[in-house]
């Protein structure tokens, strides 16, 4: 068993332990210092086994990853950088996955983004509208509403983030 197995067991046992989804600071600190870790690999250990079995099912399949790669055309989303090969792009979640709102793996929530855009937005970063945003959200008006919601908070008034010069 590795050092993230062995980890994850004992992250698994104390969450049970104390019938909590999240563990405290000094749980955390404690369990970072005995797997020589750090206390956000701690944290992003509870949030995946605290989450439903349907959040926590991989997106990456490869039949998952050719719908998204076809509908967008191999184009990143967020910047219209276009490639022909689509392994140097990535699948990207409009609203992520580890952001307090919990992004989904449907569809509607997944689009293509290249390298450079998906660094720069990040794992907690903001909500980015892409630029097929309608095509999308197609049969999704509620989704697309919350999306628009969640850019008009984080973002102020600026529906159409693009990347910093």
């Amino acid at each position: 068993m590795t050092r993230i197995e062995r980890r994850r067991v004992a992250v698994k046992k104390l969450l049970r332990l104390r019938k909590s989804a999240q563990l405290g600071p000094n749980d955390r600190r404690r369990l970072a210092k005995r797997f020589g870790c750090r206390e956000t690999s701690i944290a992003y250990d509870c949030q995946q086994l605290s989450r439903p079995k349907d959040l926590a099912t991989p997106f990456t399949t490869p039949k998952r990853r050719r719908i998204v790669h076809q509908r967008d055309s191999n184009t990143c989303q967020y910047c219209g950088g276009a490639t022909d090969i689509p392994t140097q792009n990535y699948i990207d979640h409009i609203i992520p996955v580890a952001h307090p709102f919990h992004g989904d793996q449907r569809f509607h929530n997944l689009v293509v983004a290249c390298s450079v855009c998906n660094t720069v937005k990040g794992r907690y970063g903001k909500v980015w509208i892409p630029q097929n945003f309608d095509v999308i959200t197609g049969g999704q008006p509620a989704y697309a509403r919350r999306v628009l919601d969640l850019v008009s908070l984080h973002n102020g008034r600026d529906y159409r983030l693009r990347l910093p010069e």
